[in-house]
């Protein structure tokens, strides 16, 4: 399939062994093992997410940056999003985000960095910075 077909062409060229099989138990992670036949334009906001993020792990990176992670995508899927995340995150691969839905934060994140006007003026847990009083100033107000 194109889902199926596109992860392993990723491994593939990246040198991979294995691709198909490891492509294969990605789908199944992450609970597109019946989709694998589908074309992208046919799978949801959410379900191509986990695609992307599926096939930038297959060669084992040792970190992944991701711009606003859960945008556009359903609940149902971003919930799931956000636990494959924790996931990766768990298996030693460092989770960089840039997120600005609070719920997806301190779900995901363990360490938490506020910009406004690209300077920091927060560091710290998810608590920490939202105690924080340039964080109420620049963004709670």
């Amino acid at each position: 399939g194109v889902v199926t077909g596109r992860v392993r062409a990723r491994a593939k060229a990246g040198g991979t062994e294995g691709a198909g099989g490891r492509a294969g138990s990605r789908l199944a992670r992450c609970e597109l093992e019946e989709r694998r036949d589908a074309y992208a334009m046919e799978l949801s906001g959410g379900q191509r997410r986990l695609v992307e993020v599926m096939r930038g792990l297959l060669r084992g990176p040792k970190g992944l940056l991701l711009d606003e992670p859960t945008v556009g995508v359903a609940p149902h899927l971003s919930r799931q999003l956000m636990a494959e995340y924790r996931k990766i995150g768990a298996s030693g691969v460092a989770v960089v985000m840039i997120e600005h839905v609070l719920e997806v934060v301190e779900e995901v994140c363990d360490r938490v960095l506020v910009m406004d006007n690209g300077r920091v003026i927060a560091e710290g847990t998810f608590d920490e910075v939202m105690q924080s009083k340039a964080v109420h100033e620049a963004y709670l107000g």
